[in-house]
């Protein structure tokens, strides 16, 4: 099946001129066998076309492939590579990014879960420099009333530490401290509480000493 479709105009507000670059979009779609292609054409002179799949080699694995290239300037295209594999106890994702520049990225992360308890982890690379541009991983436990968290972030330099609890059916509070490591700053606090006075309203309480 294919559609063709040409998003309609956005006049601007208060006599601004409308958004040229949505209004001459124009976009050709065809869907066939779970595999979707889509082709632009945009005022900036660019043709975006993307390929997605949703399913691959038989797994749960959807695929996206985008490139976009301008005939004026063929040499400065740029694509993109998505994967997304999603199963009942682990979500895991993959970018690669081919920039105009020549270099090229890759973001990965991914969750893993089990009867409440989470471990997650995001580390990204840069392959034309062959070095680690990024990475943090944290670990949490959920249930319906309560949730507490650890994070290690900006490349495990940081780490925070929150929880939530559901006291009972008026009453939650929460709390939230910050430590960076390189800094040696003292740690920064975050508490706040909630509570329900009736159906319609509730009063909220917080506190925060930032880390100096």
């Amino acid at each position: 099946m294919m559609l063709l479709t040409m998003p309609p105009s956005r006049v601007g507000q208060k006599g601004q001129p409308p958004d040229d670059s949505f209004r001459h979009s124009v976009w050709l779609t065809y869907l066939n066998s779970g595999i979707t292609v889509t082709q632009g054409w945009t005022t900036a002179a660019l043709l975006d076309t993307k390929i997605e799949w949703a399913q691959l080699l038989n797994q749960p694995i959807k695929a996206e492939f985008q490139n976009l290239w301008n005939p004026n300037a063929p040499n400065k295209g740029s694509q993109k590579l998505n994967f997304t594999f999603k199963q009942p106890h682990v979500h895991a994702r993959a970018f690669l990014d081919h920039g105009a520049a020549g270099n090229i990225n890759a973001l990965i992360d991914a969750v893993v879960g089990h009867d409440g308890f989470l471990l997650g982890a995001e580390a990204g690379y840069d392959v034309s420099k062959a070095a680690v541009t990024r990475y943090s991983a944290s670990a949490a436990y959920q249930t319906p009333s309560f949730t507490a968290s650890l994070l290690g972030l900006q490349n495990m330099s940081v780490v925070a530490a929150s929880f939530y609890q559901k006291v009972n059916r008026n009453v939650e509070a929460g709390a939230k401290a910050t430590y960076d490591l390189q800094s040696g700053n003292s740690v920064g606090l975050e508490l706040a509480s909630k509570y329900k006075l009736d159906p319609l309203s509730f009063a909220k309480v917080s506190h925060t000493t930032s880390a100096s």
